[in-house]
Protein backbone atom coordinates (compact mmCIF):
# COMPACT_ATOMS: atom_id res chain seq x y z
CA UNK A 1 0.00 0.00 0.00
CA UNK A 2 0.91 3.45 -0.69
CA UNK A 3 1.84 5.00 2.52
CA UNK A 4 2.87 8.80 1.12
CA UNK A 5 -1.04 10.09 1.33
CA UNK A 6 -1.89 11.41 3.93
CA UNK A 7 -4.76 9.91 6.23
CA UNK A 8 -7.46 12.18 7.31
CA UNK A 9 -9.94 10.77 10.74
CA UNK A 10 -13.24 11.95 10.25
CA UNK A 11 -13.76 12.15 13.81
CA UNK A 12 -11.28 14.46 14.23
CA UNK A 13 -12.31 18.10 15.03
CA UNK A 14 -9.87 19.25 12.76
CA UNK A 15 -10.84 16.72 10.02
CA UNK A 16 -11.86 19.31 7.65
CA UNK A 17 -8.53 21.84 7.92
CA UNK A 18 -6.56 18.57 7.60
CA UNK A 19 -8.30 17.64 4.46
CA UNK A 20 -7.93 21.46 2.90
CA UNK A 21 -3.99 20.93 4.13
CA UNK A 22 -3.99 17.47 2.08
CA UNK A 23 -5.66 18.49 -0.72
CA UNK A 24 -3.32 21.57 -1.31
CA UNK A 25 -0.04 19.44 -0.41
CA UNK A 26 -1.15 16.13 -1.69
CA UNK A 27 -3.90 16.53 -4.17
CA UNK A 28 -5.41 13.73 -2.15
CA UNK A 29 -6.11 12.07 0.77
CA UNK A 30 -7.21 9.09 2.71
CA UNK A 31 -9.96 8.90 5.15
CA UNK A 32 -10.43 6.71 8.00
CA UNK A 33 -13.42 6.23 10.43
CA UNK A 34 -15.95 6.90 8.07
CA UNK A 35 -19.12 4.57 7.13
CA UNK A 36 -18.02 4.21 3.35
CA UNK A 37 -18.04 0.74 2.25
CA UNK A 38 -14.08 -0.98 1.81
CA UNK A 39 -14.89 -2.14 -1.73
CA UNK A 40 -15.51 1.42 -2.76
CA UNK A 41 -12.41 3.26 -0.73
CA UNK A 42 -10.07 0.12 -1.83
CA UNK A 43 -11.53 0.88 -5.58
CA UNK A 44 -10.50 4.84 -5.16
CA UNK A 45 -7.11 4.15 -3.34
CA UNK A 46 -6.38 1.91 -7.01
CA UNK A 47 -7.35 4.29 -9.13
CA UNK A 48 -5.51 6.87 -6.98
CA UNK A 49 -2.06 4.68 -7.39
CA UNK A 50 -2.66 5.08 -10.98
CA UNK A 51 -2.77 8.60 -10.72
CA UNK A 52 0.08 8.67 -8.82
CA UNK A 53 2.47 6.26 -10.73
CA UNK A 54 2.09 8.25 -13.75
CA UNK A 55 4.82 9.82 -15.35
CA UNK A 56 4.74 14.07 -14.73
CA UNK A 57 4.40 14.76 -17.84
CA UNK A 58 1.35 12.86 -18.32
CA UNK A 59 -0.22 14.88 -15.22
CA UNK A 60 0.89 18.00 -16.32
CA UNK A 61 -1.16 17.20 -19.29
CA UNK A 62 -4.04 16.76 -17.78
CA UNK A 63 -3.99 19.59 -15.34
CA UNK A 64 -3.46 21.64 -18.63
CA UNK A 65 -6.24 20.18 -19.94
CA UNK A 66 -8.71 20.83 -16.36
CA UNK A 67 -7.66 24.40 -16.49
CA UNK A 68 -9.28 24.89 -20.01
CA UNK A 69 -12.62 23.13 -18.32
CA UNK A 70 -13.89 26.85 -17.51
Amino acid sequence: MFTGVPEVDLSNPEAKTLIVKACKQFSSFKLVHHVIPLELTTNLEDETLKIFMQQQSQKTLVVMEQENWD
